[in-house]
């Protein structure tokens, strides 16, 4: 990940059967910014983000086979462009039919230069598929045109 840069994380379950889940975790506050959120089927599906903490619930009147991974809500975070370090999700609660259950959370590391986080396979250059990435996110507005003309430099020079 970028300075300036979204990305995405999603809430998915896994766990045979259920009726409601609850899901709740947290994010430093202080190097990324919520954006948007987008929810999915097929349980109705509240959401919110207060401060640096998001809560997730689930509901259905009728068990929702949850046996393989299902997402609920994919949430769109932006880096602050004087953001350094690693970004790290903690997850806080996780709760399927009113039982606990294993959570996975995880962080980023965020790149100090725009490209590396564009450098996938970690050879120090930006190889063409790369670019192509960039361009992708930048006709998604994911990227400022000031960064993707710093990838393009950085392919050029590869």
């Amino acid at each position: 990940m970028a300075p300036g840069q979204q990305f995405a994380v999603d809430v998915s379950v896994k766990d045979g059967t259920a009726k409601s889940v609850v899901i709740e975790f947290t994010f430093d506050d202080s190097k990324v910014a919520y954006v948007a959120k987008s929810t999915y089927g097929p349980f109705s599906v509240l959401s919110s983000v207060s401060g640096n903490k998001v809560s997730v619930a689930g509901i259905s009147d009728t068990a929702v086979d949850i046996s393989s991974k299902t997402k609920l809500v994919t949430f769109v975070f932006s880096v602050y462009q004087d953001a350094t370090g690693t970004i790290t999700f903690n997850c806080t609660t996780a709760n399927v039919d009113g039982r606990d259950v294993a959570c996975v959370a995880g962080s980023l590391a965020i790149a100090i230069e725009v490209w590396q986080a564009y450098d996938k396979n970690g050879n120090g250059k930006v190889d063409t598929n790369e670019l192509i990435s960039g361009i992708q996110d930048w006709l998604s507005n994911k990227l400022s045109t000031v960064d993707l003309i710093k990838i393009i430099q950085k392919w050029l020079q590869s």
